[in-house]
């Protein structure tokens, strides 16, 4: 928790800067210089809205465990531009207090959101001797999957763990998923990258990996019992191809497990990314012990399909 505490401690020091900057803007006294500068944060606000909020490339910009905190500028944004018009001399006093506590309040709000709320109770303490880990809360697949990826590489995990780390609440954030990783990941010979991924890439990822993805549920048959939910996001574990245009993944849903998705149900992953352990040596391929474990369980799972 640490390192979140840090990250937050900085995200309102460069708020409590921009909020500076922004009311000595707009106390200038030269209109046209106070319109180039708002002109300009706001193309800046909307680049970051377009190129980087939520995108993987973040990991690779400032690659710790506090992106989830330390990757949304919002609330510098927001500060800068609640500092300007606090200073406008064309709104009622009353309106800007009003209006400013309000703004205030969503900025804070922002910044803070990953800490809120609480972690979902019930999820697995133990490994029971298992690699790949079932979610036991209806909230705890993404750390399931962290779990089960961990535990492919060597790593000793806990679904429980994994959920605090990754602050789960009614979901997980891929955000919070890399927070949990990264966490784990510290002082091993792994590390972690995450890669954006759509329909027409998912099957190009390297196994094995998370898919933390969202579907789009209306390809599907109306009759069909498909088992996802278009309002969240789900995670599985991506094992490998076991045949052309099909893949196999470990969803940890209990009434699901290993299973293969073909065209069409990948044709329904709508965005998403994949979270991958590489080493951190100059070589960034799996060991041999992480794909003979994998290639254990297809085969086992293709020897046992037809019981």
């Amino acid at each position: 928790m640490s390192d979140l505490i840090i990250a937050v401690s900085i995200l309102a020091c460069l708020s409590l800067f921009a909020f500076a900057a922004g009311i000595k803007t707009g106390c200038h006294p030269a209109e046209n210089h106070r319109r180039f500068i708002e002109i300009v944060a706001t193309a800046l606000m909307m680049s970051y809205l377009a190129f980087l909020w939520n995108r993987p490339i973040l990991t690779k910009w400032l690659p710790t465990s506090a992106l989830i905190i330390a990757g949304n500028w919002l609330p510098v944004w927001g500060s800068f531009f609640l500092g300007i018009y606090i200073k406008s001399k064309n709104i009622s006093l009353a309106r800007r207090v009003v209006i400013g506590g309000f703004m205030l309040t969503i900025v804070a709000y922002s910044g803070c959101a990953p800490l809120l709320g609480q972690t979902p109770t019930g999820a697995c303490t133990s490994s029971n001797g298992n690699v790949l880990q079932e979610q036991t809360t209806p909230y705890t697949c993404s750390a399931a999957c962290a779990v089960s990826l961990l535990r492919l590489h060597g790593l000793d995990a806990t679904e429980d763990e994994l959920a605090k780390l990754c602050l789960t609440r009614e979901g997980t954030h891929w955000l919070g998923l890399y927070r949990g990783m990264v966490l784990k990941t510290q002082g091993t010979e792994w590390m972690v990258t995450v890669t954006e991924v759509d329909s027409d890439t998912v099957q190009q990822m390297d196994a094995p990996c998370i898919l933390a993805i969202n579907i789009d549920t209306s390809v599907f048959p109306e009759q069909l019992d498909h088992g996802f939910n278009s309002e969240v996001g789900h995670s599985v574990v991506y094992l490998g191809r076991t045949m052309p245009q099909c893949i196999t993944v470990f969803d940890p849903s209990p009434d699901y497990g290993i299973e293969d998705w073909d065209t069409r149900t990948i044709s329904c992953v709508k965005s998403g990314v994949a979270l991958k352990l590489v080493k951190r040596t100059a070589t960034t391929e799996t060991s041999e012990v992480v794909h003979r474990t994998v290639n254990a369980m297809l085969v086992k799972r293709q020897l046992t399909a037809g019981l």
